[in-house]
């Protein structure tokens, strides 16, 4: 999810315990970067007060009770390789390649929008390419549904329930047995948009902090340090949209993530003595929507933007993303592509869209 999700960011453990000189009681699943729809990632993550069609209802459930569309569906998938630590000792960053997914939709009836989908905020798939006897898996899985009520003309609430599973599993190939652990949590998000003007768009959202109990003794069955309960901070996010012309528009969020309560890790890092920084962090975004054509049966949209990503752990720096993307519809068909770069990290994303207006 999240973004969400998202929304939806994740921070993993890491594999063999031999890898490990400590063990840490848990670790963060959201990491401090954008996640989920091209659209969010192109405009890097800049996206509360424009949270107006599908891809967005689980960053702020509010936007779409705004949307000039009475129907929206969207599919997409994110890949995402964050390289931050030399676990292998080659001098070298490295880290593990996971994926985020999700399906959204939403019907709007005058001021009224409810919606619902299911997402994929994260899912790893190791086995050293074949090569180890054991593979390893973790998967975070959700459905959620949504409801938005423009109150006023330039007000609307929006909630998002979701009904969250988070999933440990190693799979030993040669005795064909599996190791599973796994966790469910129903948490509610909220979210409102404020628009003063048409020019001008408002956004806040709240998703509270979860914690995911895993059975840790399974490590000394499994001979590994892969087992360890989950922990996934708060975040409140508040943004502002502007929209300068027809054809543009620029947006500025701030993310809040809560502070941690237990050591974490970070995606794609084993940490070997790493001290973290046990505080709250905020997160600046900011980004743009460039229409470069705007037919009725036609767009072609250009987004871009960036953030700056704080270092979590003491010996690390902070980074900057930049962000980029595109969007193509014809009819009622959008496809669009989005890409996050920076220091040792990239996430790349793709989706499609079905939206119509009815009158």
């Amino acid at each position: 999810m999240l973004k969400l999700a998202a929304i939806v960011c994740i921070l993993l453990p890491l594999l063999s315990a031999h890898c490990f000189a400590q063990t840490r009681t848990a670790f963060g699943t959201y990491g401090l970067y954008p996640q989920g729809s091209t659209r969010v990632l192109a405009m890097g993550g800049a996206f509360a007060a424009s949270s107006d069609d599908a891809s967005g209802i689980f960053i702020n459930p509010a936007g779409s009770a705004f949307s000039k569309d009475q129907f929206d569906i969207a599919n997409g998938e994110n890949r995402v390789i964050n390289k931050e630590e030399d676990w292998d000792g080659d001098s070298r960053p490295d880290g593990l390649p996971y994926f985020t997914r999700y399906t959204s939709g939403f019907i709007r009836i005058g001021s009224l929008a409810i919606g619902g989908g299911i997402s994929s905020p994260y899912e790893l798939d190791y086995d050293n390419g074949g090569l180890a006897s054991q593979s390893f898996h973790i998967n975070l899985t959700n459905s959620f549904a949504t409801v938005a009520w423009r109150i006023f003309k330039s007000l609307s609430i929006g909630v998002i329930l979701f009904d969250e599973k988070v999933e440990y599993k190693i799979v030993d190939k040669t005795t064909d047995s599996k190791t599973t652990s796994e966790d469910m949590l129903k948490y509610y998000g909220y979210g409102l948009v404020f628009q003063p003007s048409p020019r001008v768009s408002i956004g806040l959202s709240h998703i509270p902090r979860r914690r995911y109990t895993i059975d840790e003794s399974l490590n000394s069955t499994t001979f590994t340090q892969w087992f360890y309960d989950a922990l996934i901070p708060s975040k409140t996010t508040f943004g502002i949209s502007f929209l300068v012309n027809t054809k543009l528009k620029w947006s500025i969020d701030a993310d809040i993530f809560g502070k941690p309560d237990d050591e974490v890790r970070i995606p794609g890092s084993f940490l070997l003595g790493d001290t973290f920084k046990k505080k709250s962090f905020m997160v600046p975004h900011g980004g743009f929507e460039y229409f470069v054509v705007r037919h009725k049966h036609m767009e072609f949209v250009w987004r871009g933007g960036g953030y700056n990503e704080p270092a979590r752990i003491e010996n690390l720096n902070s980074r900057w993303h930049f962000t980029m993307g595109v969007e193509y519809r014809m009819s009622a068909f959008s496809f669009s592509a989005a890409y996050d770069q920076a220091a040792d990290f990239s996430s790349t994303a793709r989706s499609i869209s079905l939206k119509y207006q009815f009158l």
